[in-house]
């Protein structure tokens, strides 16, 4: 299994971007507290990659988030 090492913490490849990775909880809650869904403020704040930020967001859907809309915009769903 590979496994990349970000600020410290390593990821498993298989967990990566998903709700058992370890930044899911930090991002989740850095989106509920910003009130928006952003893959670059997910990278920048916790200083990830763009991937694995982005896979974070796709596995907030149905939870934080709603779907990508026609204007790319995923509507917050909690709050």
């Amino acid at each position: 299994m590979d496994t990349v090492s970000v600020k410290g913490i390593e990821v498993a490849d298989d967990i990566k971007g998903s709700r058992q990775d370890p930044y899911y909880p930090v991002a989740r809650e850095l989106v509920l507290t910003a009130s928006r869904a952003s893959i670059s403020m997910i990278q920048r704040h916790l200083r990830i990659g763009y991937n694995h930020a982005a896979r974070l967001l796709e596995s907030m859907e149905g939870d934080v988030v709603g779907p990508v809309q026609s204007d790319g915009v995923r509507r917050l769903l909690a709050s």
